[in-house]
């Protein structure tokens, strides 16, 4: 049974499924949560928020998604390029989407490090 992240507030509920988040971006006070079918949500929570809530209600597949730096949480499972020297990463399941995202060269040396060892032991 998938987990969903729920945020709920007095106008709008959002629920979206763990595996169909591929990141999340601050936008001032509030944040952007983009879907792998293109579809972005703006959320009523800073990022902060976000990763408590991601925390609190995926289980293990809050294993997956992972704080970059200030300005993403990101969803593993979709990293399908780092580029250290252009500081780049890219989110793609590889067919339908593909998403360029920047971040610190020190932030994708550890990304990079995470993964390595995730494909180590599995």
């Amino acid at each position: 049974m998938p987990h969903f992240l729920t945020i709920s507030t007095s106008i709008e509920l959002v629920r979206v499924a763990a595996e169909h988040i591929v990141y999340v971006s601050p936008d001032g006070n509030y944040s952007l949560l983009r879907q792998r079918d293109g579809v972005v949500r703006q959320l009523s929570c800073n990022l902060h928020r976000v990763e408590e809530l991601i925390s609190e209600q995926l289980g293990e597949d809050a294993a997956h998604f992972v704080r970059l730096g200030r300005n993403h949480i990101i969803n593993m499972n979709y990293v399908n390029y780092l580029n250290l020297p252009k500081q780049s990463l890219t989110m793609s399941d590889a067919a339908t989407f593909s998403y360029e995202l920047t971040a610190s060269r020190e932030q994708l040396v550890g990304l990079k490090k995470v993964l390595e060892q995730l494909e180590g032991s599995g």
